[in-house]
């Protein structure tokens, strides 16, 4: 067993005279000691009772007169009570066991239920889990629709006798294990950081079905949709491969009970729903968005009609009854490990589900799509169904809807990542909303706002201004981004002074990005971006933390590298980029981390100085000079490479560059498109063999030998599946 008794514990604690104070973990952990000490000592009562019972049982002289038999009654007495009290015991244990996070508690917990099971006198499981076997036939597999619905029908029939729980050999009565201990364990293995979890919840739900079909008298196990949602959780939580299948056998069987009016089931119950989308990791598969839309639509179907407010009073009501809440004090369908099933049953809110953490996640599984077609819909969507549940909210009091500032900037960085210019309008639009309800929620008089949604819509962050300037960048006309962001600027800098949003950078860089983007053949491109950096530098006067940082300075290098005009703006143009990197030089050598330049600096100056700087013997003087401080910095990008490659003779590169690859040092701190090798690749059929200044005699013989292990190894593991199938 993971445990001890709870003597090795330690000192320490309230009322000990030490001013130790233990995490919860490790209070929860010498609890479950404590207990699993105590079902140590009633194993140990039990066993005298019995022993003490059957001794004089058997014994002549305590049967032949009425002061024996008396005294017969009593030992009997004493036995039944030390049963009674071991169930207890045992059940308390588990409760305490599968409270805490210990890598074994889950399994600790469940051999106590099962050693509850068996002295109950129940028949053993006609469906084990097989530990070590992986393969998709063993144990838990077997939990097929036709099984599990066989076992919601009439009780079997052709039982032995002898099997009936609480009838044992010498008729002393083992109380069962109640759908609490099952729970329980379920609970521990959701906890579990085991990577077959999934397997061994849903050999229990197998069992609990199982022991309910055999004895339905003595168990009320039949699995219900909290038990499901618990299970559906365990598988996704975890790691194996098999995860979503399972959840999808699952859910189907689920169906199938409800099609069978099974009590506590409900087709769309929230709680299945939401461990199922929690399931989906990846939305680039087109199972799984199908999936997740198809689940979320249910799920909205339900939460949205007050015809369900009474099953969830019951499910409610019925899991106050039977619950064990966690050592944390929190719910667990509505802790941080449980993201996707929140619950909550407070009576001042009315509300049993919480669904913001399952439409934040899909929306957020929608937002790693980056742009793909359709994903900017559905996450808008969503979005705004999240607020028909919470405007709903006080009339079906079914489920309590949180709008996240992150679920906008999902939403909004999906319109960026579109590139199209009619989702520029939409990302505004959102934007607006959330200045909208920080205005009207900020004034003195709350009760001027008439509009219910603005009281659930957040308030906006420099990311939320930062993503909504950004999708500006796809608008053709350049006069509407210039008045839009410089609109949005005024926005953000108004909340600033109020102290209601963080002072950063992050919008004025977007909007220095998107004018670059925009206005790369606008000759008014340069007086644009200088109008943001004097913004920059005037509001740094009150919040230091929006004075131009080198992202800023890269963007006036670029927006001075794409200068065409004539001669003397040319000149003016330069003399800029002069300045500016070297104060970026500067304030690297007296700065911190967060002042070292990056390899595009390097580009954009390098390509400055091809097009800006007119003597041709100071351009290719220069050009070598950025070249090697950024190969010094680490910083010798593709792009920084390709540039010094065309504005060098063939002669002047080959002298400073060579051929083969290039060295690590020269590219350790790229963050853009990087380069191995001095043609700009990263690699490619034979370089390895031609690294400048490597030994590769022994490369190919390496390179056979991990050939030859990988083989050795594949034909090992067919060797041990198919001898676990020939023993099947």
């Amino acid at each position: 067993r993971a445990f001890s008794t709870g003597a090795d514990f330690g000192a320490g604690g309230k009322g000990d005279g030490n001013d130790q104070i233990y995490t919860k973990h490790e209070q929860t952990t010498f609890r479950a000691k404590i207990k699993l000490g105590a079902l140590a000592e009633a194993r140990t009562k039990r066993k005298e009772a019995k022993r003490a019972y059957e001794a004089a049982r058997y014994d002549d002289e305590m049967l032949s007169d009425e002061e024996s038999t008396a005294e017969l009654s009593t030992l009997l007495d004493e036995w039944e009570e030390s049963e009674r009290n071991l169930a207890l015991t045992l059940q308390q244990a588990i409760k305490y066991v599968a409270r805490t996070r210990d890598a074994d508690a889950a399994l600790t917990a469940q051999y106590l239920l099962e050693e509850m099971i068996e002295r109950a006198g129940a028949a053993p499981a006609e469906f084990p889990l097989e530990e070590d076997d992986s393969s998709s036939s063993l144990g838990p597999s077997k939990l097929k629709i036709q099984v599990m619905v066989k076992m919601i029908g009439t009780p079997r029939e052709d039982r032995p006798s002898d099997e009936v729980p609480g009838i044992g050999i010498s008729n002393v009565a083992f109380p069962p294990p109640d759908r609490k201990d099952f729970l329980n364990v379920l609970r521990s293995w959701h906890q579990s950081k085991a990577r077959k979890k999934g397997l061994f919840a849903e050999a229990l739900l197998l069992r609990m079905a199982e022991l309910h079909y055999l004895y339905p008298d003595v168990f009320d196990t039949l699995p219900d949709s909290k038990t499901f949602a618990m299970v559906i959780q365990c598988h996704a939580g975890s790691t194996h491969g098999q995860s979503l299948k399972k959840i999808l056998d699952l859910n189907a069987i689920h169906f199938t009970y409800a099609q069978n009016n099974a009590r506590g089931v409900h087709r769309n119950d929230p709680f299945v729903l939401m461990a199922s989308l929690k399931g989906l990791r990846n939305y680039r598969r087109k199972e799984e968005i199908e999936l997740g839309e198809h689940w979320m639509s249910r799920l909205f179907a339900f939460l949205t009609d007050p015809v369900n407010r009474e099953y969830c009073e019951n499910t409610a009501r019925k899991s106050q009854t039977t619950r064990i809440a966690p050592s944390d004090g929190s719910s667990l369908d509505n802790d941080e490990g449980a993201n996707e099933t929140g619950s909550s049953t407070a009576p001042e809110k009315q509300t049993f589900v919480n669904g913001s953490p399952s439409f934040t996640k899909h929306i957020r599984e929608l937002a790693k799509l980056r742009g793909a077609d359709g994903a900017a819909a559905m996450a808008r969507q969503t979005l705004d169904r999240m607020h028909e549940i919470a405007v709903d909210e006080n009339d079906s009091g079914i489920a309590a809807m949180d709008i996240g500032e992150n679920a906008y900037n999902l939403v909004i960085g999906l319109y960026r990542d579109s590139k199209e210019e009619g989702h520029a309008t939409e990302a505004v639009y959102l934007l607006d909303e959330m200045i909208t309800s920080w205005k009207a929620q900020t004034s003195n008089d709350l009760s001027s706002s008439t509009d219910t949604k603005s009281k659930t819509v957040p308030f906006p962050s420099a990311q939320t201004f930062k993503y909504c300037i950004e999708s500006l960048a796809y608008v053709k006309d350049a006069s509407t981004l210039w008045s839009e962001s410089r609109r949005l600027l005024d926005e953000y800098e108004l909340m600033c002074d109020k102290g209601d949003i963080e002072a950063a950078t992050k919008p004025y860089n977007a909007t220095l990005e998107s004018l670059v983007k925009c206005m790369r053949k606008d000759p008014k491109l340069l007086s644009r971006v200088s109008d943001v950096v004097a913004r920059m530098n005037e509001m740094a006067e009150r919040f230091p933390e929006i004075e131009p940082d080198v992202f800023s300075a890269s963007m006036v290098l670029q927006a001075c590298s794409f200068v065409t005009g004539d001669e003397k703006e040319k000149s003016t143009a330069f003399a800029t980029v002069e300045g500016t990197f070297e104060e970026l030089e500067q304030n690297e050598l007296t700065g911190g981390e967060e002042q070292k330049m990056t390899d595009k600096c390097y580009f954009h100056m390098m390509r400055c100085v091809v097009g800006l700087c007119l003597d041709q013997e100071e351009k290719q003087e220069k050009i070598k000079k950025l070249f090697v401080g950024a190969c010094s910095k680490g910083l010798c990008s593709a792009d920084v490479l390709k540039i010094f490659r065309s504005s060098a003779s063939e002669e002047n590169f080959m002298a400073a560059v060579g051929s083969g690859r290039l060295a690590d040092n020269w590219v350790a701190n790229v963050r853009s498109g990087k380069a191995l090798y001095t043609d700009g690749t990263t690699g490619g059929k034979g370089k390895n063999a031609r690294r400048k200044g490597k030994s590769t005699s022994d490369w190919a013989k390496k390179q056979k030998r991990r050939e030859e292990e990988r083989q050795h190894r594949k034909m090992a593991k067919e060797e041990r599946r198919q001898k676990r199938r020939a023993q099947r």
